[in-house]
């Protein structure tokens, strides 16, 4: 809301944010992170069966990314022997970071690690040390009871919709204007992708692909322009952000997907969206002999009769 012009300090966290906002699956996660695969994937089962989408990885870093970059992250689950960060690390990190601050984090390991880990815990708060378990239920005994003394509930299915609303509206008013001076919108654009089908969401969507200066986006606005899937509402917007893209940063389609525009505007019954459609074509800056032929093939209205 500050709206600024200039470049300022970490400025990249604002997109970075509002992006995590967009990857939720509407599912209760966790990050299990453990260099042992086997390991990982029963502590992954074990989760599964509490309800919970297990996401697995090796690393301490990869761990860390998956947890910041993803909305629908509700428990952090290390081993004590984590590494490429270590667990010290790695949970200093998880703190650090705002879009992973509060998540509850928990430390499996064997029992004599136990009192090393309760001391670190001390320190950071929201995390645990439990024992390695052969059984979900040995799990579930020791996991119910701390994820109990948290606070805040979980998210309800409503406010995770709010909260993609709410960040797809902010990211398409930095796409307006210059403010993508100061805020790169390129790193939101799989996130985007994920969600420009959702009726509610799609059109400031496609306006944030507009302003996202890639081969991908520009590939994505030609694909919504000419899917019938879509509302023709969202097709005439993704038709016109597509002559803009054209126009700012070139023509980035293939001669197949250039071909597919031009027929979708040649049998387009709308007349709003054919419109938008001829817009895309004229931003391909066409020779002489083209619009010759298209000119030529242009069928006017016949005048009507005066005669008495």
């Amino acid at each position: 809301q500050l709206d600024p012009t200039q470049h300022f300090r970490n400025a990249h966290r604002v997109v970075e944010i509002l992006k995590r906002a967009l990857t939720d699956s509407n599912i209760q996660s966790a990050v299990v992170v453990d260099a042992n695969n086997d390991r990982a994937n029963k502590v992954g089962g074990f989760l599964q069966e509490l309800g919970y989408e297990p996401v697995v990885v090796s690393t301490g870093r990869s761990g860390f990314i998956a947890a910041s970059e993803r909305m629908d992250i509700e428990l952090v689950i290390l081993n004590a022997n984590t590494i490429r960060w270590d667990l010290t690390q790695t949970v200093a990190n998880l703190r650090a970071d705002a879009r992973t601050a509060s998540l509850p984090i928990l430390v499996y390991g064997p029992p004599a690690t136990k009192e090393k880990i309760e001391r670190l815990a001390e320190r950071q708060g929201l995390m645990k040390f439990i024992a390695e378990s052969a059984t979900t239920k040995g799990f579930s005994y020791q996991l119910k009871p701390f994820l109990a003394q948290i606070k805040s509930p979980p998210l309800t299915a409503e406010q995770r919709v709010n909260y993609r609303t709410l960040a797809v509206a902010w990211l398409s008013h930095i796409a307006n204007g210059q403010r993508t001076n100061v805020f790169n919108l390129t790193p939101a654009e799989s996130a985007l992708m994920q969600v420009v089908s959702e009726p509610k969401l799609s059109s400031n969507v496609i306006q944030t692909l507009g302003a996202i200066p890639t081969r991908t986006a520009q590939q994505r606005l030609q694909e919504v322009t000419v899917n019938e899937q879509f509302e023709i509402e969202s097709r005439e917007t993704a038709a016109l952000q597509l002559a803009f893209h054209i126009q700012k940063h070139g023509l980035l389609l293939s001669t197949d997907q250039v071909r597919t525009v031009s027929q979708n505007w040649e049998s387009a019954s709308d007349p709003s969206l054919k419109t938008a459609l001829s817009s895309v074509l004229g931003s391909l800056k066409p020779n002489a002999k083209l619009r010759s032929s298209r000119l030529s093939n242009f069928k006017l209205a016949p005048i009507p009769s005066t005669a008495p």
